[in-house]
């Protein structure tokens, strides 16, 4: 389950986390055929309205509809309303202060919801190229919270979270502990009232805001399971190792996010290892997936597309 985490604050320029948080002068642009009567296999993205308070419309694939709004409230603050087959996510930011939230009130997204928000993504960095170009508010929080939710497992019951005063950072983690030895290896989850093992003794927190890695190279790994409490690992991020450690999927987005954090990394690293991430119900690593969500919303692109 999601896990609600401490109310915390992230260091930023006040125009925000290299966002270039201004009104992008592009003006509103459709590229859903009119005439077309199925999506096409990459799915049809309908932008309605563009400018410089709102963003809205619509994205269809296989079946599945995903209607979107997004409001400009303020110089650096938005909101954003995703529907997807029925299901509402909403999310918040005000760049400025350092806040957000977000939230979809106990509802499951399912496989279809989730290749549909995961399309989508994909249309908006083509759209809206937020590698390269100078977003909205508006803009920039409706392409990040669609990339977050479609990393959301299939089945999964998205809650929400809320955060402030989170703390940043680009100092990497030790490969090894203050005496040199190797990093600690994982133990066995005990319930320190009976002794016995507990899989709820595992599922624990490890927030730590916004830790960047590099690009590529080994970086320390952390995170717990059903089996085992926090395990720490050396692992190889980037380009050759399929983008692992970068908030999102995969590699070879056009113009998509480069952000890689540790939060990221360590999701990774927990599906990789459990296959939480393919679990319908994710029980090994959906603490791992809550605890990534500013990153996803707030973090800053540390790192170039790679491809």
């Amino acid at each position: 389950m999601l896990i609600t985490k401490a109310l915390r604050r992230l260091p930023q320029a006040a125009m925000g986390i290299g966002l270039g948080l201004i009104v992008a002068a592009s003006a509103p642009t459709a590229v859903f055929a009119e005439q077309q009567q199925s999506p096409a296999p990459n799915g049809d993205l309908t932008v309605e309205v563009r400018d410089a308070k709102s963003v809205q419309g619509k994205y269809g694939l296989a079946g599945s509809l995903v209607e979107y709004d997004a409001k400009r409230t303020g110089t650096d603050q938005a909101t954003v309303t995703v529907t997807v087959n029925g299901v509402v996510l909403t999310a918040t930011v005000d760049y400025a202060a350092r806040t957000g939230s977000w939230k979809a009130d106990g509802k499951i997204l399912g496989a279809e919801g989730k290749t549909a928000l995961a399309g989508m993504e994909k249309a908006l960095a083509g759209q809206f190229r937020p590698g390269k170009a100078v977003l909205g508010p508006h803009e920039a929080l409706l392409h990040r919270a669609v990339n977050y939710w479609s990393e959301a497992p299939a089945g999964y019951v998205l809650t929400g979270d809320s955060f402030k005063d989170v703390k940043e950072s680009d100092v990497p983690k030790p490969l090894t502990d203050a005496k040199g030895a190797p990093l600690p290896q994982a133990e066995e989850c005990l319930n320190p009232a009976t002794g016995e093992q507990s899989a709820a003794a595992c599922q624990e927190a490890n927030e730590d805001g916004i830790l960047y890695t590099g690009c590529s190279g080994s970086h320390a790994e952390c995170h717990d399971a059903n089996g085992h409490c926090h395990r720490c690992t050396a692992v190889a991020v980037g380009k050759s190792v399929n983008c692992k450690g970068r908030c999102g999927g995969g590699c070879c987005v056009p113009d998509g996010l480069g952000i890689y954090t540790y939060d990221c990394l360590d999701h990774d690293q927990c599906c990789g290892d459990h296959g939480g991430c393919l679990n319908p119900w994710d029980g090994e690593c959906g603490d791992e997936y809550g605890e990534a969500d500013e990153d996803f919303l707030l973090g800053r692109q540390n790192c170039g597309w790679q491809c």
